[in-house]
């Protein structure tokens, strides 16, 4: 299970982000937190990653600071709502058993690209698929 949560602002300061990320990272349920700071890199953000146990399951929640006016400002908005508007009935079972049936960790894109772009439409077409695309760099993709 993962959740995803960007949060864009003008101020970029790692002891104030620390503080706020630090409520979360002290709740009982979670079990591990990472991070990474990203702020000199082409993405301009911070990354926290909190690993959560919550009723027998393991939830990973990704919290992405982002810099306002950055190259990735809104990008990956922008991306989603794309996607919500092409998906039908078939594409959207596909995106969905991929990710039920995948059993290690996939960024979710790989999986859009694979049944958007190029009609993949079950896990073992899906691996076949990955193996060959695994390395492209899917910032910039959008459907």
């Amino acid at each position: 299970m993962d959740i995803d949560f960007h949060v864009y602002s003008d101020e970029f300061n790692i002891k104030k982000s620390i503080t706020s990320i630090s409520k979360i990272a002290f709740h009982k349920d979670v079990i591990k937190f990472t991070y990474k700071n990203l702020i000199d890199t082409e993405e301009e953000c911070f990354e926290w990653h909190f690993f959560v146990k919550h009723k027998g399951e393991i939830w990973q929640i990704d919290i992405i600071h982002i810099k306002k006016n950055s190259l990735f400002d809104g990008l990956f908005e922008k991306v989603t709502d794309k996607i919500i508007k092409i998906l039908n009935h078939k594409t959207r079972l596909a995106i969905l058993k991929i990710k039920y049936d995948a059993t290690f960790k996939i960024p979710g894109v790989f999986i859009y690209k694979a049944v958007i772009n190029d009609n993949i439409e079950n896990y073992q077409d899906f691996l076949k698929w990955y193996e060959i695309n695994k390395n492209d760099n899917l910032l910039n993709w959008t459907p």
